[in-house]
């Protein structure tokens, strides 16, 4: 099992929380609905404002697992480069330096794509 999925793996009952809450979002629809038909009772103002925060958080928490597991797979791709950077400064055979080289140029090419991916996610956040 790579090291990205094992992590995710360990993830995963953490995300199915917040996902739950996300959808029970229906609770916040119930409350509203029953809100807007009496605005002027207040707990019913209570109850839309209670269900608005809980979705809120719920959102938030389940944003922020959304950016660990992005994160995570970024810094396993890292070390995969690593592995091969140290390999190619140690190996002393001119056919496994070559092989070894392009394979490190492929792999800090697609590391530099995910990287680039995911500022380019963030920045339009």
């Amino acid at each position: 099992m790579t090291g990205w999925f094992r992590h995710i793996k360990m993830i995963l009952p953490v995300l199915k929380g917040p996902l739950k809450e996300v959808s029970e979002g229906i609770s916040l629809t119930r409350t509203a609905r029953e809100f807007t038909e009496d605005p002027c009772h207040l707990s019913k103002r209570e109850a839309v404002v209670q269900a608005a925060r809980a979705l809120l958080a719920a959102v938030t928490r389940l944003l922020i697992l959304a950016d660990i597991i992005d994160v995570i797979f970024l810094l396993q791709y890292l070390t995969t480069v690593q592995k091969t950077f140290d390999f190619l400064r140690t190996t002393s055979n001119k056919a496994e330096l070559k092989k070894a080289n392009q394979k490190f140029v492929k792999e800090l090419e697609l590391l530099d794509k995910l990287a680039y991916k995911r500022q380019q996610f963030i920045k339009n956040q």
